[in-house]
């Protein structure tokens, strides 16, 4: 009886090593070896999470390090910067990645201003930049630091990572792909195989670029200064929208940060807000 006893203690810790102990093993070696394969592009407080996940995917994928630079800070001029999130220097031209985290429905056109994000089944609602016209800036300013980036192609990629779906995109520009993460390798194998390859005219000189813009981003200052103008021109933006309803609004200077979010005050502000989007559709119209 003790030696069967035994025997099953030997047994069950047996299953235990092989079960638990050697797949957490497996797991932590893992964890180290993609930990020290993302350093070689950046470090874990660069970015987002969602970017670094898609560089370390690119990496597993065979990318080189040496071609793959993250969250990067292109000077541009009076002292403003334009921050780009991933860019990949490839066979066949520049890619670059705008990756957004988001959930809910995503609708939108490639020529509007904004597009919308839906939670709640339609109880809530939310207004973000176009990707589409963002990442076409960042391409813009990122052609102006190099005289041979003038005929040298560029590509798009915007990638969504989180529990998103595309309820309703459309007109969306030749040259801009739109992707979940597990779909990027997929969307550079189809550039591989659509594009002639690209003439660089000095390869040497791109990379030294991307890596001085990977470089600012270290700087504390300059991080800084692109988040203030990054909010001016989101103000300034919004001024230009709707100068006359801006002005001429009786309430801009009413606040509800003081009311309390429950019972009938919560009634009271939603009845003021429906009031205020009567007011603004009676203006357009």
């Amino acid at each position: 009886m003790i030696a069967l006893t035994i025997l099953s203690g030997i047994g069950l810790l047996w299953l235990f090593k092989v079960f638990v102990f050697d797949h957490f093993k497996a797991r932590w070696e893992q964890y180290k070896a993609n930990k020290a394969l993302l350093a070689t592009v950046t470090k874990p407080y660069r970015g987002t999470r969602s970017e670094r996940r898609l560089v370390l995917r690119l990496l597993l994928n065979d990318f080189s390090s040496k071609a793959l630079f993250h969250d990067l800070y292109l000077e541009l001029s009076q002292g403003r910067y334009s921050q780009l999130d991933i860019v990949l220097a490839t066979r066949v031209g520049v890619v670059v990645f705008e990756v957004k985290e988001m959930s809910g429905w995503i609708f939108g056109s490639g020529h509007h201003q904004q597009w919308t994000q839906i939670l709640a089944y339609g109880r809530r609602r939310y207004r973000f930049y176009n990707p589409v016209l963002q990442n076409q800036k960042h391409i813009q300013d990122l052609r102006s630091q190099l005289p041979q980036f003038a005929k040298l192609p560029f590509y798009s990629v915007l990638v969504f990572d989180g529990s998103c779906e595309f309820k309703k995109l459309h007109n969306i520009p030749s040259g801009v792909y739109l992707s979940r993460p597990r779909e990027v390798t997929d969307v550079l194998e189809t550039l591989f195989k659509n594009n002639p390859p690209a003439e660089y005219a000095d390869k040497e000189e791109v990379i030294r670029l991307l890596q001085t813009a990977v470089q600012n981003g270290e700087n504390r200052e300059i991080r800084q200064r692109h988040i203030q103008n990054v909010r001016q021109f989101m103000a300034s933006r919004d001024r230009d929208r709707h100068p006359q309803w801006r002005e001429s609004r009786p309430w801009r200077l009413l606040s509800f940060g003081w009311l309390p979010m429950w019972g009938p005050s919560s009634n009271i502000i939603a009845w003021i807000k429906t009031k205020r989007r009567m007011f603004w559709r009676m203006r357009q119209a």
